[in-house]
């Protein structure tokens, strides 16, 4: 545990989702004393042992504080999690949030876990959109001071596209791009002939974006990534990079088809992904500002808890 922080801990903010498993010790006024964090996401919990997951990485915490409260956001609230926590219509607020909590009722030792629910609205052209996770993390940036009507970018397996209103969640959409990357790379004609680079190609990745920006026909595209490796015209090395520029550069297309890039963006991310959308974005002319995912989540959760 950190020694720097005070204090005694009341809850565990988890955000648990279809990649990965992240858990703050922390107090409900934001402050953190410890993290966890690990590949334990949905895909890799089998038998739905949930309650196992939760006591390998956070047993010691429990077993320390009896009495913390353990508050999750994330995929571990759909239909295929721990419990499905359903969905609030569009426009909610923090206080909402924290409203329609919904305990698991399982045999976790008496632990208190409460499941943040989802949110459910349209997307640009009206479609139905939902989201699990994003609501606790956008509600994490307005309490830092994220302007109340803004168009937020927020990268993941499932990229989300939001415009807030007022401080209210307004429309959205999800591209899949994570996802279409991860199985073009492990599970398609392109597999055998990427290999993985020690650094990422800035070079190639523009280039998939100027490919995206040159038409719209993705699926041709795709191909041509491969025919430009087997003809020697491109490098296996930079293959995987030029592959993500010309998903990223797809989806951004696609938001500037809606004009949401003739505005300044918010782009809450971290690590390598958030460095791939500041290019893509800096290469599209677009003005933008980052904030961290970790830390808007951590904050999220601690208003959702504050408030329930």
């Amino acid at each position: 545990m950190r020694q720097e922080a005070m204090g005694t801990p009341d809850m565990i903010g988890i955000d648990w989702g279809t990649s990965s498993f992240r858990a703050f010790l922390m107090c409900s006024n934001g402050q953190e004393f410890d993290q966890f964090s690990s590949a334990d996401g949905l895909l890799a919990v089998r038998d739905r042992a949930f309650g196992a997951v939760l006591q390998k990485t956070c047993g010691a915490w429990l077993a320390h504080w009896p009495d913390l409260k353990v508050i999750m956001c994330g995929m571990v609230g759909s239909q295929s999690g721990w419990r499905d926590a359903g969905y609030l219509d569009g426009n909610a607020r923090v206080q909402d949030l924290a409203a329609a909590l919904v305990p698991v009722q399982t045999d976790t030792h008496g632990v208190d876990i409460r499941l943040v629910p989802g949110i459910k609205g349209q997307d640009f052209a009206g479609r139905p959109d939902v989201m699990r996770g994003e609501e606790t993390i956008l509600m994490g940036a307005l309490s830092q001071g994220m302007p109340a009507t803004s168009v937020v970018c927020q990268p993941g397996t499932h990229t989300k596209w939001v415009t807030v209103q007022e401080g209210n969640i307004s429309r959205f959409a999800t591209f899949m791009t994570g996802e279409l990357f991860a199985m073009l790379c492990n599970h398609s004609i392109l597999t055998p002939l990427i290999i993985e680079a020690s650094t990422n190609c800035d070079d190639a990745f523009r280039e998939g974006l100027a490919m995206a920006s040159s038409t719209s026909d993705v699926a041709h595209q795709l191909f041509s990534l491969r025919a430009g490796v087997l003809t020697g015209a491109d490098k296996a090395e930079t293959l995987a990079d030029r592959l993500s520029g010309l998903l990223i550069g797809s989806e951004l297309n696609a938001v500037a088809a809606q004009g949401l890039l003739d505005q300044p963006v918010t782009l809450i991310s971290d690590g390598a992904l958030a460095s791939r959308y500041e290019l893509a974005l800096i290469n599209a002319g677009v003005s933008f500002s980052k904030r961290s995912a970790e830390a808007c989540c951590k904050q999220g959760l601690a208003e959702v808890f504050a408030r329930a």
